[in-house]
């Protein structure tokens, strides 16, 4: 399963007063010295989680740490605790994404705090931890084919640990271009957590998008003629 795309966010404060909000990571310019962390504004369970840290021209030691609070305090996790010492400082921290601790997704906070002997500064910024929702897919073993072919697919259901499941698919259809129920299938088996089923076409069907429905989730293909040189038809 490949990574996600993820939004990010940006905060950016000058001080002081002012704070200003803007899209995709937290910057902060402090007579002239400049501190910044980029993280996901939405983070996924079961995939590593990335957050960027870079700080400039500092002028004397301080301690960073930044901290995932959550709903309930004793699920806190440190991502970061260091003392910096020299005047730069840029670090990627991977680490692995919490579950949300109810449902599908849970509102968390990124604490950053840096501290030394005359400045002391932090900030609180809301990301989203969520778990991807297991799902239904189907697949054929190719998009296009010409009458008389079989199709074959196979489908393959993930349960809430993302493992294929070994229920059993109460109903499978088929539909044709126009919207005729050609086959079905009903309370279906899997084998190892993957169901394959095949249905051999006529040879004149009907030509056009053919749709396979499993509770909810469609995938198509299409059939086409012969054209004169015994390939589809463009």
């Amino acid at each position: 399963m490949g990574e996600p795309v993820l939004p990010k966010f940006e905060v950016t404060i000058e001080l002081p007063p002012v704070l200003k909000v803007l899209d995709d990571k937290l910057q902060v310019r402090v007579c002239g010295r400049y501190y910044m962390v980029v993280i996901p504004a939405e983070l996924y369970h079961l995939h590593k989680g990335m957050l960027w840290v870079h700080l400039a021209n500092l002028n004397e030691t301080v301690l960073v740490t930044l901290q995932l609070e959550r709903e309930r305090p004793s699920s806190n996790i440190i991502l970061l605790e260091k003392k910096v010492k020299e005047p730069n400082l840029t670090e990627n921290v991977i680490f692995s994404v919490p579950a949300p601790t109810t449902g599908w997704k849970e509102v968390a906070h990124l604490n950053v705090s840096i501290e030394g002997d005359s400045l002391k500064f932090s900030e609180r910024k809301k990301v989203l931890l969520k778990a991807l929702e297991p799902g239904t897919f189907v697949q054929t073993d190719k998009p296009i084919y010409k009458p008389g072919q079989t199709v074959n697919f196979r489908i393959v259901s993930l349960d809430k640990d993302f493992v294929p499941s070994n229920r059993k698919v109460p109903l499978v259809t088929l539909q044709d271009p126009n919207g005729n129920r050609i086959a079905q299938w009903r309370d279906v088996a899997p084998q190892q957590g993957i169901v394959d089923l095949s249905l051999p076409l006529s040879a004149e069907p009907a030509l056009g998008t053919y749709s396979i429905d499993v509770e909810g989730t469609k995938h198509s293909f299409s059939v086409e003629e012969y054209g004169a040189q015994g390939d589809p038809a463009q």
